[in-house]
């Protein structure tokens, strides 16, 4: 399990990586990227254990990837630390812009809903990664198999 642990902890560092990069540059809707305040892409780590690979983030990456669809008004005090770190101004309070960015979110949905969703973690972590792991792996093992053959072979021999 060691080579396996081994393995994903690479890939885990590949995926983090890209993410990270990707919250920090790539447009998800025409107002941008996402990182206001640089905290997801802050939050953004892995874990191996067993076998097995998670990638953490904040939850919010969640609507950052779907969108938030039409229905209950978003929380308040999120929107306004957005508009706080967009350095956004107009002729209202900032709790009156807040409350129009939240009204026109349980109206219409966020702008990444009504574009069908983006692909902020699905362009990094899909079928092909997956597809890559599973030959990575495959060959990992192959050689480690046949090296404990050898050795025993080996072994036998002496």
């Amino acid at each position: 399990m060691v080579i396996v642990d081994e393995i994903l902890s690479q890939l885990g560092t590949r995926i983090v990586e890209q993410i990270k990069s990707d919250i920090k540059s790539k447009p998800v809707t025409t107002f941008g990227s996402v990182n206001a305040t640089g905290r997801l892409a802050d939050s953004v780590r892995f874990e191996v254990s067993d076998g097995t690979l998670k990638v953490f983030a904040l939850d919010y990456v969640y609507y950052l990837e779907h969108g938030r669809k039409p229905g209950k008004f978003p929380p308040r005090e999120p929107i306004i630390e957005w508009i706080k770190a967009k350095g956004l101004s107009f002729d209202i309070p900032i709790n009156s812009l807040a409350f129009l960015i939240q009204r026109k979110i349980a109206r219409k949905g966020t702008t990444i809903f009504q574009q069908g969703g983006s692909d902020l973690i699905s362009s990094v972590i899909n079928r092909g990664l997956i597809d890559g792991l599973k030959s990575e792996l495959f060959e990992a093992m192959l050689n480690e198999a046949v090296s404990s053959f050898r050795s025993g072979v080996l072994k036998m021999a002496a």
